[in-house]
């Protein structure tokens, strides 16, 4: 009988063994799963920060491209501006000059 239990609580201990061995294996496997999870995501991010990061830098250039393109078109249009001024104000002078010129000759 001593024998019998022997036998059985080594049975018993081998099996709780494989148990543990088993599930310390499945922990192992989940953790190295969530690891490489956790790298792809960390990965991802990373792209993502970087397209970020880019996208940034063309907005940053394009704004300052427009900056510049409008400024300039302002000039332009400043300098167009003071030409047709200029313009109306030597048709103005001559139209007053034509008016003086026919009250004369009336």
């Amino acid at each position: 009988m001593h024998r019998e239990l022997d036998l059985r609580l080594e049975e018993a201990y081998s099996s709780k063994e494989e148990e543990t061995s088993a599930v310390k294996s499945r922990y192992i496997q989940m953790f190295d799963e969530k690891a490489s999870e956790l790298h792809c995501a960390r990965e991802r991010l990373s792209l993502s920060e970087a397209a970020v990061r880019d996208l940034q830098e063309r907005e940053e250039e394009l704004q300052s491209l427009l900056e510049r393109t409008r400024a300039a078109l302002d000039s332009e249009y400043d300098q167009r501006l003071r030409e047709v001024r200029e313009e109306l104000k030597m048709a103005h002078e001559r139209a007053e000059k034509v008016e003086q010129e026919m009250g004369e000759t009336k």
